[in-house]
């Protein structure tokens, strides 16, 4: 665990202790790849669980709150609401992604006889929106005018979608994306070797012409490929 400046406040309060964290960097133990900046939190401690009220962190450029349970008086139970404010999409979704400033919110849970278990029984659910974004290694404009395979890059508005993550799976559902005149819907997911399968449907309506395609979406998320399959 990546803790530094790492700081714990206790003060008796009945039956349970108020507890104050506040930590320079911190990293999540079930998602290392998560790494909490400027870290603070309020809430309670007992015999059996922490609870956090409330909590707020830097990462990915960005805002990160929420509040969370830990609790042991059975099974192990790690659950909580978060929300996300203008993190850098590029570092969430690199490099699928190359520009954006991305929102999001939804709740975690994991559960199981045994702490060290915690990290594979790991679900998040939640949604994300994606404001004036790049996705990177397609133009969907080119695509669209019979170009093939991967190249350029696509300006757009706003992406938003749903996302359901474990700890083998990352699947997006319901992606909407606006570009101007362009438009697309789909879905994708990525498995725990981070290899990426999908589809997009893309549409342009235009005065003078309309023009829909359908491209697979696969490769990795260090080197996604983007395929007209129509």
């Amino acid at each position: 665990n990546a803790e530094k400046g790492l700081s714990v406040s206790l003060r008796g309060d009945g039956g349970k202790m108020q507890i104050e964290i506040e930590a320079k960097r911190l990293a999540l133990p079930f998602a290392e790849a998560i790494v909490l900046n400027e870290f603070s939190g309020k809430g309670s401690f007992g015999a059996q669980e922490l609870t956090l009220r409330e909590f707020e962190a830097r990462a990915f450029d960005g805002l990160f709150t929420g509040n969370a349970r830990l609790s042991w008086r059975n099974d192990w139970i790690f659950e909580g609401e978060f929300a996300a404010r203008g993190m850098d999409a590029a570092k969430v979704a690199g490099p699928v992604l190359s520009a954006g400033r991305l929102e999001g919110k939804g709740v975690f849970g994991m559960r199981a006889a045994e702490p060290e278990k915690l990290k594979a029984s790991a679900r998040l659910e939640g949604s994300f929106n994606v404001q004036k974004g790049t996705i990177g290694n397609i133009d969907l404009t080119r695509v669209l005018q019979g170009a093939s395979g991967s190249g350029g890059s696509t300006l757009f508005s706003e992406m938003t979608g749903s996302v359901v993550a474990g700890a083998s799976r990352i699947q997006l559902r319901q992606i909407r994306l606006a570009a101007g005149l362009l438009s697309a819907t789909g879905s994708a997911e990525a498995d725990a070797q981070k290899n990426l399968l999908g589809r997009l449907q893309i549409e342009l309506r235009a005065q003078a012409m309309q023009a829909r395609a359908s491209v697979a979406i696969s490769g990795t998320l260090a080197e996604p490929q983007f395929r007209r399959s129509n």
